[in-house]
């Protein structure tokens, strides 16, 4: 069975997202597990980036995959992200 585990920095404070990806969680037929990392507090982007960058990679098992979401990356259709999910 495929394992997922989410980590992500920073609590979300959007109800919607939560609802949405709650959502997403029940339809998912795999186990997930969640690991919020705190977000850095130092003063300059760049320096709270590459620590949260560095907590992230620690964070992922030696072995494991790692995807990262973001906004400004691709933006598969749902059949294709489930596909690239199947070939990995």
């Amino acid at each position: 069975m495929l394992a997922c585990q989410i980590v992500s920095v920073g609590k979300a404070k959007d109800a919607a997202a939560n609802a949405l990806a709650d959502t997403y969680r029940k339809r998912l037929h795999t186990k997930i597990t969640e690991i919020v990392l705190p977000a850095s507090l130092l003063p300059h982007a760049a320096q709270r980036q590459e620590r949260e960058a560095a907590a992230i990679r620690q964070a992922v098992p030696p072995g494991h995959r790692l995807v990262i979401l973001d906004e400004r990356g691709d933006n598969p259709t749902s059949p294709d992200f489930a596909a690239r999910l199947q070939r990995w």
